[in-house]
């Protein structure tokens, strides 16, 4: 092959690539304002944080902090590690984001203070969905507003 023709091959199969990749590899990104309504602790074992504990809250969803209702919000975390007292602790969490057209669920151990709230922006995997989220893969982050709002970033690799 002469050298004129191995260019016009390299130089075509690059623009292709190049046209093809950007579809491939393109996120879309959903945010939503969490406000939790309700909140309840199993405190099992002895008095105080300990492993197995057990923490609820549920909340409604907004494209806007303080807007319209676009779904509700689901969170489960069970202690499984417990720092020296005053310290954090470990929690096995489970978010699941309840919306019009599926729902989404991300789990992943995070770190916060013993016996007490979520107190640091956090990275969630997306381990899966329902509806038009089914397959879904990416990351949620995980954002504190106050004591009972929160922001959510969600960031789909398909």
């Amino acid at each position: 092959m002469s050298l004129k023709k191995s260019v016009t091959v390299l130089l075509s199969v690059g623009l292709a690539v190049a046209i093809v990749a950007p579809a491939s590899a393109a996120t879309n990104t959903e945010s939503y304002f969490l406000k939790r309504n309700s909140r309840q602790v199993l405190d099992l074992g002895i008095t105080g944080t300990s492993v197995g504990d057990m923490a609820f809250a549920t909340g409604s969803m907004s494209k806007q902090r303080g807007g319209a209702d676009a779904g509700t919000y689901n969170f489960r975390g069970i202690t499984v590690a417990v720092a020296i007292p005053g310290g954090r602790e470990n929690r096995d969490s489970l978010m699941q984001l309840n919306l019009k057209t599926g729902l989404i669920l991300m789990e992943k151990i995070i770190s916060v203070p013993a016996g007490a709230l979520p107190d640091l922006t956090d990275t969630y995997p997306i381990t899966g969905g329902t509806g038009a989220y089914a397959g879904v893969r990416g990351t949620m982050v995980f954002s504190v507003l106050s004591d009972s709002e929160y922001k959510v970033e969600l960031h789909f690799s398909r």
